[in-house]
């Protein structure tokens, strides 16, 4: 497995483990549903008194999305400052407390975050249980979404989860058994959309006789939820991602044929397509609304055509030129990022590269934090406020 791979499998480790023993079927056809009842949440008790409070996504509960949110004048330089580095900070400096929106995460030890609303970076308090590799950030900052143990949204200034239910819809038997793989914020902060693997066993219960992929969405403003895809085949290791105009939701894929794909559906649940020996880069992949970046598993780390766009749209695929990105960290304000001590020439944690040429700009420099690959989660509403 490619060093790039990071957090492989990483909502339902088990689930993995079985489903790679198991014989696969062929992908097929995908299926758009009209919209079903669901989701069923439960309400979040109201943060302590005196700390920062926001309200978590539930049946009824719309998300403040992009358009809605708003930065002071000088909180969005200080924003922009950071989406364009170089950023130097000591981790181990900073003030630690929650926050209640957040612009930029990033892991390192300990957690460090950009406060949207007063532009401060501070180590930020995070439940014991939360790793940054298994959650996302809404794109208002205001909270984590994850799959393990349950789906769940998590306020970061405080106050109990919201649990998200969409079991309604997926395949339903005593001998099926259906879990969630890991899930996604729509642009606009109204949608979630969940990849399940559902396995049908028959009567040898060691061996799975079906293996199917189900994307499921589901509405935080009305509760209700539909089927966009449901395919032959299981979610692999990369998480799905709504493009940035929440037309398309790319997720890994395998079938009987291909261990590791990409596979990309309209949310209307038309126009598929299916790339072999690929895994979407994590972070943000989304170069524009129509262009995803991806790694090849067909291609060495190292060589030129390690990386590739997919055009959603058309179908096509374009190797990128520039050779030896390793770990890439996805865009961020429209830049891709990487991790620094596995790409050459870049010496701090974190790098901007230009695709095209392989130029290197310092980003983000963390001496007082650990040396392990930071994770990026960005406020895309928040950073889209900021950049214009």
């Amino acid at each position: 497995m490619r060093a790039a791979a990071i957090g492989a499998c990483v909502a339902i480790a088990a689930t993995c483990a079985v489903y790679a023993t198991q014989p696969l079927w062929a992908p097929g056809p995908g299926v758009a549903s009209a919209p079903s009842a669901g989701p069923t949440t439960r309400q979040p008790t109201a943060p302590a008194p005196g700390a920062p409070g926001t309200t978590s996504p539930g049946a009824g509960a719309a998300s403040t999305g992009p358009d809605g949110v708003g930065l002071s004048d000088d909180v969005r330089e200080k924003v922009l400052a950071a989406v364009r580095g170089p950023v130097v900070l000591d981790p181990g400096s900073l003030e630690r407390r929650t926050v209640q929106r957040a612009a930029l995460v990033v892991a390192s030890s300990p957690t460090i975050a950009l406060d949207a609303d007063t532009g401060t970076w501070v180590r930020l308090v995070l439940p014991a249980d939360v790793r940054l590799e298994n959650v996302r950030l809404s794109p208002d900052g205001t909270r984590l979404l994850r799959t393990y143990p349950r789906l769940e949204s998590i306020p970061l200034a405080g106050g109990s989860p919201t649990r998200i239910e969409l079991d309604a819809g997926l395949p339903a038997g005593p001998d099926t058994d259906c879990l969630v793989q890991d899930a996604a914020w729509s642009r606009d902060g109204a949608r979630i959309a969940a990849t399940f693997g559902c396995l049908t066993f028959g009567s040898r219960r060691e061996l799975a006789e079906a293996h199917t992929h189900v994307l499921r969405e589901a509405s935080l403003t009305d509760g209700r939820a539909r089927t966009v895809e449901r395919v032959d085949g299981y979610p692999s290791e990369s998480y799905p991602s709504y493009s940035p105009d929440d037309a398309h939701v790319v997720t890994g894929f395998s079938s009987s044929d291909q261990p590791y794909a990409v596979r990309t559906v309209a949310t209307d649940g038309t126009a598929p397509f299916t790339w072999d020996d690929t895994h979407v880069v994590y972070g943000d992949p989304w170069r524009d609304a129509r262009t995803v970046l991806v790694w090849d598993e067909a291609v060495a780390p190292t060589e030129p055509g390690a990386h590739a766009l997919l055009d959603v749209v058309t179908g096509t695929k374009t190797p990128l030129p520039v050779a030896g990105l390793a770990n890439l960290l996805g865009y961020v304000g429209g830049r891709l990022t990487v991790r620094g001590p596995l790409t050459a020439g870049c010496d701090v944690d974190a790098c901007f590269v230009d695709p095209a040429s392989g130029a290197i700009d310092p980003w983000l420099d963390l001496p007082g934090g650990d040396e392990g690959a930071p994770v990026v989660l960005a406020a895309w509403g928040l950073i889209r406020s900021a950049t214009g």
